[in-house]
């Protein structure tokens, strides 16, 4: 049973919701904001920086199937990084980043 929202989870929430959207195109936020904003550099560690980045991910997709209606995920293929948007957002995110064409020659 859940106990409901994790505390990246609700991070992530209040940032969508609340956050101040003129630093982000769209109310798009990726990982790496979210991680900054959610774990103040206390100390310089890859492999901390590394476990963080793997949560905040788990926690965006989390969020995403949870709430489908409210929040979707784009990109995350390749050098794309994934980034999580309200789902109102997402037709003029995918005017402006069309998905890449593999050259098959």
């Amino acid at each position: 049973m859940s106990r409901g929202l994790g505390f990246l989870e609700r991070k992530i929430l209040n940032l969508l919701r609340y956050g101040q959207r003129k630093y982000w195109p769209f109310g798009v936020l990726n990982a790496d904001y979210i991680a900054e904003k959610a774990y103040p550099k206390e100390a310089d560690s890859w492999a901390a920086d590394r476990t963080r980045h793997t949560a905040v991910l788990r926690a965006m997709r989390s969020l995403a199937c949870k709430y489908p209606k409210a929040f979707v995920l784009r990109g995350g293929r390749g050098r794309a990084k994934l980034v999580i948007m309200l789902t109102n957002a997402a037709p003029g995110w995918d005017e402006e980043h069309p998905p890449r064409r593999r050259y098959r020659g």
